[in-house]
């Protein structure tokens, strides 16, 4: 994990993961509450998580055939650049011009929470709850 200037990144903080688009293969640690970048990781690990899309964003980058940041995993951070936990064995992931949330990989239903996510490889690990799906 990369730090960004002297901003501190502490296990329970509230904090929103994006793809960062201009270093391939990492993730953006935005904090929560100033939405300044806290660092940057390969791989990041967060729990009670909200996934999020803002729909302007997502218009602007279908209309214009460019990808901007508008999709974020919303979370209390936990760790980065660890491995992924093996009770997080589905995948979901987010693609502007092909879908409208975040989605499961084998169902294309749309997730919109989970417990826990490992964000690696544009793509997000999860454990599907009980009863959905």
């Amino acid at each position: 994990m990369e730090m960004v200037k002297n901003r501190t990144l502490v296990p329970g903080q509230k904090v929103r993961v994006y793809l960062n688009l201009n270093m391939m293969g990492r993730f953006s640690i935005q904090d929560f509450k100033t939405g300044l970048v806290v660092a940057y990781a390969e791989s990041v690990l967060l729990n009670e998580v909200e996934f999020r899309v803002r729909k302007s964003g997502q218009e602007k980058a279908r209309k214009e055939k460019c990808r901007n940041v508008h999709a974020f995993a919303i979370g209390s951070f936990v760790s980065s650049n660890h491995d992924c936990p093996l009770e997080l064995s589905s995948t979901g992931y987010y693609n502007p011009f092909k879908v409208d949330h975040f989605v499961d990989e084998e169902s294309h239903l749309p997730i919109f929470e989970t417990e826990n996510v490992f964000c690696f490889q544009k793509r997000v690990y999860y454990k599907k709850e009980e009863g959905l799906f």
